[in-house]
């Protein structure tokens, strides 16, 4: 009960700000000149679209709330318990519009990042032209991936009665992911229902005690990419368990995050890395998040074993020594031996047909007759364990052809990941 007195107290004294005298007039000076410059821009079918982001309000020396913007439903469900935050800063609707034309309706929200604090002026400026020509450039990209798609349905035989009862659509929109008195997160999409190809999602993390813009490498430390990877590799391990696919690193698939994959902060206070749909699994899946919650999340017991970013990170002798157990346990033909060698799900191939083994306990059931077979066994006795070269697939250990066991990093160690016979 307390925080929220604080909390009004805290809105009823904003609210109450004294707006300068000389602020209309060059609020007015800002808008005009932004009007004056973006009525020189048409698109859409030769409409001029007025966009007043707050560029306009940084130009005029202060972020007001009270300015008279659309306030999305979003923001309303997702903050309106929390008006506002120890810095004075949040996300609201800027400017909101739908047009149509023949068979595309487009619906675009665009927001505006509000701050009032010592010297932020820029930072809000710089945020909101991101924003601005984010939403500008998807809105008119949109349009002419959906004038593409009518030329190229009328020049194959359709009619344009027909083509006005496809009701193609596009939105422009945001997010709020989570937002404290810590930090503000949230997201810019677009979206078609014609094809998802065209898909877009921005984010943006806010540090509000420093005013600035997080990274990764801010909120996990230098080692952000080990950690990260390390933590998704086993996150994708549940999953698969649990019937997601991914890609194969070969078709594309996930091989380690980068400086630009897109992340926000959720209401814990945790990064979530998100990867589109189609980017590492197949589109019925949908977008694929994964919460880093362990900042330590190699295990302890593995601190002294060397980790391992990818396949061509593999030292030579490493890769010697690990197909040495590969060999030797099929050798003795020890199915317990080999089952330590692998990572779940493997992928287990014998005469054409494919199959995913999802646990280790599987593996064993199929018995040593199924696995050791004597075309294996020959296999891995004339294979050559020092001369072995890394690919995005792994290492393939074999004699002059089939059978033959792949392995390759993951997690951070070699594994065994797929057998094919």
């Amino acid at each position: 009960m307390e925080q929220e007195n604080k909390l009004e107290q805290a809105k009823r004294i904003y609210e109450e700000i004294e707006i300068p005298a000389e602020l209309s007039k060059r609020v007015e000076k800002a808008i005009s000149q932004y009007d004056d410059r973006l009525n020189k821009r048409t698109f859409f079918s030769g409409r001029k679209i007025l966009y007043r982001t707050a560029g306009v309000c940084a130009a005029a020396g202060v972020v007001l709330f009270t300015l008279s913007v659309n306030t999305s439903t979003v923001f309303a469900k997702a903050v309106g318990e929390i008006p506002i935050l120890g810095s004075l800063a949040r996300l609201v609707t800027f400017r909101s519009y739908t047009e149509e034309t023949d068979a595309v309706k487009m619906t675009v929200e665009i927001p505006s990042l509000e701050i009032i604090a010592a010297d932020t002026e820029s930072l809000a400026q710089e945020v909101n032209q991101q924003i601005h020509n984010l939403c500008e450039e998807y809105a008119k990209e949109a349009m002419q991936r959906a004038e593409e798609y009518r030329l190229a349905f009328l020049a194959t035989g359709g009619t344009q009665q027909e083509w006005e009862e496809h009701h193609l659509e596009f939105n422009v929109g945001y997010d709020i992911k989570a937002q404290t008195e810590e930090y503000l997160s949230f997201s810019i999409w677009g979206d078609e229902n014609w094809s998802s190809a065209g898909d877009t999602i921005n984010y943006y993390t806010m540090d509000l005690a420093n005013m600035k813009m997080l990274t990764l490498e801010d909120l996990l430390g230098e080692n952000y990419i080990e950690i990260a990877n390390d933590c998704i590799y086993k996150q994708m391990k549940d999953m698969e368990a649990k019937g997601i696919s991914f890609f194969s690193a070969e078709e594309g698939g996930f091989t380690g995050i980068t400086p630009d994959t897109g992340f926000y902060l959720n209401q814990k206070g945790n990064p979530v890395v998100v990867f589109a749909k189609y980017e590492i699994a197949p589109g019925a899946f949908g977008p694929i998040e994964f919460e880093i919650t362990d900042q330590q999340s190699i295990p302890e017991e593995d601190v002294n074993e060397t980790y391992y970013t990818d396949n061509f990170s593999v030292d030579k002798e490493a890769v010697t020594v690990f197909a040495g157990k590969i060999k030797e346990a099929v050798a003795e033909q020890d199915l317990e031996a080999l089952a330590d060698l692998m990572a779940f799900p493997l992928y287990f191939r014998k005469q054409q047909e494919g199959m995913w083994i999802t646990a280790r306990e599987d593996f064993i059931a199929l018995g040593k007759e199924a696995v050791f077979t004597e075309e294996l066994r020959k296999s891995m006795d004339e294979s050559d364990e020092n001369d072995l070269k890394p690919s995005m697939a792994g290492f393939v250990l074999s004699g002059k052809d089939l059978p033959n066991i792949v392995f390759g990093v993951k997690e951070g160690a070699l594994r065994i990941t797929g057998m094919n016979y």
